[in-house]
């Protein structure tokens, strides 16, 4: 039932994601991994192996099933192990922490004592709470707001918001997982810390509120037609009139909008910005800034109003601008038929910006776009250009018979019942479009992608040039390479293999300075036995502090300080972390100590960590630790041998 629900909703289109239908089916494809990863065993991708026997026997009724064979399985897969990369992380923190939660449930007294002093002790457990309990001023704090929801027989909502946000889990199976374990979940808490992450999400977008002061429209000329847009045939007017004005005032100062009776100004939609240009009545000339729909209206944004307004107005679009956009606005629809064509019929127009620069396109596809295959897409819509195909319009066509005829349309678009179709010959791209474009695809001359990547799950993002910004572009990367190849006077080979040759000159330099660094720690392993040895009940204890040493080094060189100490002996380093925001510290002891003294170095770092604010562990032998409190670091390698003496 699982495979059958997945396979035929990405048949029809819907691909997993975090919003509307492809959450259910993200869904239901993330309680199926769980279930085969932690009740069958199956560790690694296993649904996408269903779909060829689903086709098998569903594939004759149902052809789309059959035709998407290899795509419904690439798109399973994608998202499997897109999952499994958190999900056994995710099943571990569950695990480790469900239990405490349904110890809890009707405790109190001496008993909930006795199991927060249970779980203080347990290291892995206190530093997966302490992820999901952000706000939890203290550990106390966070141990009693744990004990108090799930003395209630629940999950918290912060551990349900930690797996979905970091694991990915959906919140029904979070649900469904505490169910198995008798315990409800906090969703009133964990729908709160959704409401805030989304607030957060918000606030740091791009858009803000319009606080402007907007004066209400003021007739000039009343009777007869507004705002008809004529830009398709005509880049200007000369005979049209104001209808109306406004002002609008903004924190930088004050603007006019301005409707015409009619006007060759396009405004803004469908990711096409909006026209610039001027409005002349009489000798008075004004620049418009901006075109935007207000309602019904076509608003053109003016920096001031004419001195009169009864006169007739010659409105004329900058048409270089207007070229460089319908460049791009038509590269944008070849772009989009390729895709379709190069990825699958699964591609589907998630947002769009087209300017004069550059375009913007947001599409629906599982996995990155690599580079071999980006250039393969820009070939073919190079070819397309250069073959000069010369646009269709047709104006006024009934919708369910542009559909009818293979036209593409956005599913978040709103439509009317008569439609604008543009073609660019049928068998390439047909589409839905209100926007201004070339007459023939010759006219764009050059198309390039500029660069590739996610804006969300199951959506990626392609930027690109067309017409004289690609040619700017390609001018700009043939001087780059130039000046890099000046860099190389007597260059007698290619640039690609000087340039991996000083690589790989300068990986050899690297290792050879890293080679020296950890040369120079090492050396001070001996400094700190002979300045830095104390003895505490007849055991020797050894400290000593690196600068610039990683966790890495310093697991190194506690085995080399190790073997420097010998019998009878405990060593511990400890050093800041790059950026200083972290200390780390590892411990050794020697193996008479571990036998005859019962004197661990996973029970000394464990201590050590949590005075670090934080945790730590390892083996009997050698153990590391770390924390956020790096202040403390010195006081608590001075504290060591009174550490030591508490463990004897």
């Amino acid at each position: 039932d699982h495979i059958r629900a997945i396979a035929f909703a990405i048949s029809d289109g819907v691909m997993p994601s975090n919003e509307g239908r492809g959450y259910v089916i993200r869904r239901i494809l993330r309680r199926a991994v769980r279930y085969g990863y932690q009740t069958l065993d199956l560790e690694e991708p296993f649904l996408h192996r269903l779909v060829e026997p689903l086709v098998e026997k569903m594939g004759g009724q149902f052809g789309g099933l059959t035709e998407q064979q290899s795509f419904i399985k690439q798109a399973i897969r994608s998202e499997e192990e897109s999952f499994l990369e958190t999900l056994g992380t995710g099943i571990e923190f569950f695990e480790r922490v469900a239990p405490y939660a349904t110890s809890f449930q009707e405790k109190d007294g001496e008993a909930t004592d006795r199991l927060l002093g249970d779980l203080r002790q347990d290291r892995r457990a206190m530093d997966l709470l302490e992820k999901a309990y952000v706000d939890a001023d203290d550990r106390s704090q966070m141990l009693r707001d744990f004990a108090r929801t799930a003395r209630a027989g629940t999950l918290p909502g912060e551990v349900a918001f930690l797996l979905h946000d970091t694991y990915g889990f959906p919140i029904d199976l979070t649900r469904l997982m505490a169910r198995e374990r008798d315990l409800e979940v906090d969703m009133e808490g964990y729908e709160e810390l959704m409401e805030r992450q989304q607030q957060r999400a918000r606030a740091a977008t791009d858009f803000t509120v319009n606080e402007s002061d907007v004066h209400a429209w003021q007739p000039v000329v009343e009777g007869g037609p507004s705002s008809v847009f004529v830009g398709y045939d005509q880049e200007a007017v000369d005979d049209a009139e104001i209808r109306a004005v406004r002002v609008v005032e903004t924190d930088g100062g004050q603007h006019y909008e301005v409707e015409l009776s009619r006007t060759p100004f396009y405004a803004e939609a469908g990711g096409q910005v909006g026209d610039t240009g001027t409005l002349r009545v009489g000798n008075d000339e004004v620049q418009v800034l901006d075109t935007q729909y207000e309602g019904e209206r076509i608003a053109h944004t003016v920096e001031h109003l004419p001195d009169s307004l009864d006169g007739p107005v010659d409105a004329q679009v900058d048409t270089d601008r207007r070229r460089k956009i319908r460049s791009h606005h038509t590269a944008t629809h070849l772009m989009h038929a390729v895709l379709r064509e190069t990825l699958g019929d699964h591609v589907q127009q998630k947002g769009s910006l087209v300017t004069p620069d550059r375009l913007r396109f947001d599409f629906s596809h599982f996995e990155a776009v690599g580079e071999e295959m980006l250039h393969r897409i820009e070939r073919q819509v190079n070819a397309a250009i250069q073959q000069n195909i010369a646009k269709q319009e047709e104006r006024d066509v009934p919708i369910d018979e542009a559909l009818d005829r293979g036209a593409i349309a956005l599913f978040d678009e709103q439509y009317g019942d008569r439609v604008r179709l543009i073609t660019f010959d049928p068998d390439l791209s047909m589409e839905l479009c209100g926007g201004t474009h070339v007459d023939a695809t010759g006219e764009i001359g050059l198309f390039r992608f500029l660069s590739e990547g996610s804006v969300a799950s199951g959506v990626r993002r392609v930027e690109a040039v067309a017409g004289e910004a690609a040619l700017e572009h390609v001018a700009a990367e043939l001087d780059e390479l130039a000046r890099a190849r000046r860099q190389f006077r007597s260059l007698h080979t290619s640039l690609p293999t000087a340039v991996a040759k000083l690589q790989d000159e300068r990986d050899r330099l690297h290792e050879q300075v890293e080679r020296l660094r950890h040369d120079q720690l090492a050396d001070r392993l001996d400094t700190f036995i002979d300045e830095n040895a104390t003895t505490v009940d007849g055991v020797t204890v050894v400290t000593g502090r690196l600068d610039r040493a990683g966790v890495d080094d310093l697991q190194e060189l506690g085995q080399q300080f190790r073997d420097k100490l010998g019998e009878g002996a405990v060593g511990v380093l400890g050093s800041l972390g790059e950026e200083g925001e972290k200390a780390y510290a590892v411990a050794t002891v020697a193996d008479d100590l571990i036998a005859d003294r019962d004197l661990q170095a996973g029970t000394l770092v464990a201590t050590l960590g949590e005075r670090l604010g934080g945790g730590g562990g390892g083996r009997p032998t050698l153990a590391s630790a770390g924390g956020r409190d790096a202040e403390k670091l010195g006081a608590v390698l001075d504290d060591v041998p009174s550490l030591v003496a508490a463990e004897l």
